[in-house]
């Protein structure tokens, strides 16, 4: 994607360059959307245990690490943005918010209803995209702890 746009890069293309043939792409992957997905995951991976075992369960603290996670990547979130992958974010950021409210809330009054935890992730997951998507628009100019003194602003 620094090269060329998403929407112009081919399986081929894209194959070619890892070294693969286009059947062992398609026995891994079933699109390059996945592959992206993939991607992102194995990011979080990496990072995700420093949220996990941190004393700080709040929400506050929770959006701040994804703050600074998105900021870490900050090259691959322009990059998503700008080539209309904000979905791609989506369905990464709906995917690990289940994960994320069991690790940090599992005794909270949410966790015993599945339709309001459902509706209130949906709702947080949301917000929390748009933010990123705003700031990535905005080419990250500020950091994360920038950005969470606006939103602190916003919250009070």
């Amino acid at each position: 994607m620094n090269e060329k746009p998403y929407n112009q890069i081919s399986i081929s293309e894209l194959s070619n360059k890892a070294d693969l043939s286009r059947r062992t792409f398609y026995r891994l992957f079933n699109s390059m959307d996945e592959i992206l997905l993939f991607y992102i995951h194995s990011l979080w991976a990496k990072k995700s245990d420093e949220l996990y075992n941190s004393s700080d369960k709040s929400y506050l603290h929770t959006s701040e690490f994804a703050l600074h996670f998105w900021y870490e990547y900050k090259e691959l979130t322009i990059l998503l943005y700008r080539n209309g992958l904000v979905s791609i974010m989506q369905q990464f950021i709906n995917e690990i918010s289940f994960e994320i409210y069991h690790t940090q809330k599992a005794n909270h009054k949410l966790a015993k209803n599945p339709e309001a935890l459902e509706y209130a992730l949906s709702y947080s997951s949301g917000g929390i995209l748009n933010i990123i998507c705003t700031w990535a628009s905005k080419g990250m100019d500020k950091s994360p702890e920038e950005l969470m003194a606006l939103l602190k602003l916003a919250l009070d």
